[in-house]
């Protein structure tokens, strides 16, 4: 429905199946060579026109639909991805799932798995081999292995490489706990710019001071449990024998005088930005945003700020929502070049020239984009004061928008220019007028050709160049050019728009002036997307990276690296934390990482009373040496060991 004179209307159309149902709502082709025109192998996307006929009547048995026309939208298919991995039982999806050539290709041994990698082109080796649970890399591979470093390797190379090496002497889930020492938990330090400012660095993971009071081993006598000392693998007392030993070394070496220095200290001591304790700051943007999804009628009584969470959230929104911006891309392109290239002032022997657009033309165009997207909440054109010609109002913006859920059928145009507040004050709409208002140069936009081809007459025989000139060219804004704007609560006074978190992305479009001469800014192309399918990167990030959330995660930085989880929304924990080289997978659970999900649960227990069933201390891979050191060289380098300590003594 739109909303004209004030009152609302409700049209039926139809049209091809949504993008969620089975079938979809285009075929494809098979791959050809497009021969004389773009002379490379394409593969197209047809999608039907269809129209009702006939379309005025009240008496739905007259009705049958008539197929006017066919989209066709032609794809390289040089750059088309090849899946080479070999096919996993349970896939059952026709609407997804079709015959793969290339399943089965890919080079990874039975100590790998394969995984394929997207963006890599037609081409082999676009995969990478995994461990398999239960086995690691070896020391010298970092990652890992890479398809396309297979596929080049000779057969010697093949043969004595891009194996995985078999984890021994796993760890077991830990079944019987005791109380953890809080005090030795709180010498955890949390980094800081400012180590001198006794102020800043109050907190209750401060240094454990020279003085302080250690408990006696009688305070852990009666919660000790022997059994669940002695469960614990063999591989972690090696671990701990070979620090032990490194440490006596250096102190009989050095006859006790390398004694660090305070800086020294402070840098060991250092961790991550939000290691062990939650930053305040995602912790409000978080509630703000649960809260609000949760209870959306309190946007009423809230500001603008509080509505509007801080820019730094949209981190990679660029690369996640880009597919989404190129739709508002694509309809300032088509109104760019319409204003720019046709006159309706033409006059042409054997045809008449094109109208100027019309506001149901409009309407069309932003209802048809709303619906191709199940990520896209609405989208709209609003064009400046007086720049949409053949209207009764100064302005004009047709927005279209789901009234349901991101996957419903059901859509509704509004025409914002009569909502109450309008859009003229806009922050999306005064930032791109004042940076293109009076600065519309053709030297700052990208100029693009088109070659139109026109029927000689009505039969069409042959083709002729268009008359107004050949080749045609316009000027039209690139993907840069637009703006995203921070994540900000729709809150509309009437409930004429949903109430939901939306991430903006404008672009404008433009138009030859009065005398048809230089350009001038049209208006401005608005796409929203849904909050709720941006993914979040809490792993490290160099500092110049604006991003709200970087450094959260609870990764140990000594034995694992984080790697962010996509696919998984606007939530905390969707991360991983997979060993370095040299480390492993300690435990036996048929997995190879840490989920950031575990690590958040574990951390809190750790914190709240339930502290003595945490095992968050135990989340972190060992160094791998289990599986390189015989029984009897063990034996051996314990006595060893042994006697050093005696000799300490």
């Amino acid at each position: 429905m739109y909303k004209m004179r004030d009152q609302t209307e409700n049209f039926e159309f139809y049209g091809p199946p949504h993008p969620e149902d089975p079938l979809g709502p285009t075929l494809w082709t098979r791959p050809y060579f497009d021969c004389g025109r773009s002379n490379k192998w394409v593969v197209s996307a047809v999608s039907p026109i269809v129209d009702i006929y006939p379309r005025h009547t009240e008496y739905r048995h007259f009705q049958s639909m008539r197929n006017l026309a066919v989209a066709v939208a032609e794809v390289d298919f040089i750059m088309m991805d090849i899946n080479q991995c070999a096919e996993t039982d349970g896939t059952t999806d026709t609407q997804s799932k079709s015959i793969n050539l290339f399943a089965g290709t890919d080079k990874c041994k039975l100590t790998t798995r394969c995984e394929p990698l997207i963006g890599f082109g037609f081409r082999r080796g676009g995969y990478q081999c995994l461990c398999q649970p239960g086995y690691r890399y070896p020391p010298y591979q970092d990652g890992p292995f890479k398809g396309y470093i297979i596929e080049k390797a000779t057969r010697e190379e093949y043969e004595h490489n891009f194996d995985c090496l078999k984890v021994e002497l796993y760890y077991e889930n830990p079944q019987n706990f005791y109380q953890s020492n809080m005090e030795v938990l709180a010498a955890r330090k949390r980094r800081s710019n400012d180590y001198h400012t006794d102020v800043s660095n109050e907190s209750i993971y401060t240094e454990l001071s020279p003085t302080s009071t250690i408990p006696s081993l009688l305070d852990f006598i009666p919660k000790f449990n022997p059994f669940t000392s002695f469960s614990i693998s063999t591989a972690s007392f090696l671990k701990t024998s070979i620090h032990l030993f490194i440490s006596i070394s250096s102190r009989l070496t050095t006859s006790f005088q390398d004694i660090p220095s305070k800086d020294d200290q402070e840098k060991a001591n250092r961790s991550k930005r939000f290691a062990y304790e939650e930053s305040t700051r995602i912790g409000s943007i978080m509630q703000r945003y649960d809260h609000l999804n949760q209870f959306p009628n309190l946007c009423e009584f809230m500001t603008d700020d509080e509505l509007t969470l801080p820019g730094d959230v949209l981190n990679d929104v660029d690369i996640q929502f880009e597919s989404q911006a190129r739709l508002a891309l694509t309809l300032s392109h088509f109104l760019s070049s319409f204003y720019q290239i046709v006159n309706p002032a033409e006059d042409f022997p054997l045809r008449k020239a094109e109208l100027e657009l019309t506001d149901e033309q409009i309407i069309g165009e932003v209802l048809s984009v709303a619906g191709s997207d199940f990520k896209v909440v609405g989208i709209g054109i609003f064009f400046d004061r007086g720049k949409f010609p053949n209207y009764r109002l100064p302005y004009f913006g047709p927005y279209a928008f789901r009234t349901e859920d991101d996957i419903g059928r059901k859509y509704s145009v509004v025409d914002w220019a009569g909502l109450p507040d309008g859009y003229e004050n806009e922050i999306w709409f005064r930032t791109m007028k004042a940076r293109w208002g009076t600065n519309s140069h053709r030297a700052e936009l990208t100029e693009f050709w088109l070659k139109l081809f026109v029927r000689s007459d009505y039969s069409g025989n042959a083709l002729v160049h268009h008359e107004s000139g050949f080749p045609l060219y316009f000027n039209a804004p690139e993907l840069k050019h637009g703006q995203w704007f921070p994540p900000t609560f729709q809150c509309s006074r009437n409930y004429t728009l949903p109430r939901q978190w939306i991430v903006t992305y404008a672009v404008p479009f433009f138009g030859l002036d009065a005398l048809g001469i230089n350009l001038e800014f049209k208006g401005v192309v608005r796409v929203d997307t849904h909050l709720n399918y941006l993914d979040i990167n809490q792993c490290s990030m160099p500092y110049y990276v604006p991003n709200a959330f970087k450094g959260s995660d609870r990764c140990d930085y000594q034995s694992t690296m984080c790697e962010p989880l996509l696919g998984r929304g606007f939530r905390l924990g969707k991360y991983k934390c997979r060993c370095r080289p040299g480390y492993e997978y300690p435990f036996i659970d048929q997995n190879d990482f840490f989920t950031g999900d575990t690590l958040d649960t574990q951390w809190e227990l750790l914190m709240n009373d339930n502290s003595h069933i945490s095992r968050f201390n135990q989340l972190i891979c060992r160094i791998a040496l289990a599986s390189s050191i015989k029984p009897v060289n063990f034996i051996v380098f314990i006595a060893i060991i042994s006697f050093v300590m005696l000799c300490n003594r």
